[in-house]
């Protein structure tokens, strides 16, 4: 399940949000060498915001902010959550 959106406040200033949730069951396989992989679920839930500045046609300044929490009961895989920051330069010619 994926919700996206974004909204210009005018021209020049606009701000998005995202989230989305994904869950993925997994049944115990058993590799070509013998190696026994067990079964399991993932869940995750990702959520994000942005904002930006158009300076013009070629150039816009953006921050962004992104959540996520990975829920596993695979042996293989540890559960975690992630907090991420960013800031881009978009240019065009």
């Amino acid at each position: 399940l994926v919700l996206a959106g974004e909204h210009s406040f005018d021209p020049h200033l606009y701000a998005g949000a995202s989230a989305q949730y994904v869950q993925g069951e997994y049944e115990e396989e058993t590799l070509g060498s013998g190696t026994v992989l067990a079964g399991g679920t993932d869940k995750v839930f990702e959520f994000g915001l942005k904002g930006g500045i158009k300076v013009n046609e070629h150039l816009a300044f953006e921050l962004n902010y992104r959540f996520e929490n990975w829920d596993s009961d695979l042996a293989e895989r540890e559960s975690f959550t992630r907090n991420t920051v960013g800031a881009m330069v978009k240019a065009t010619l």
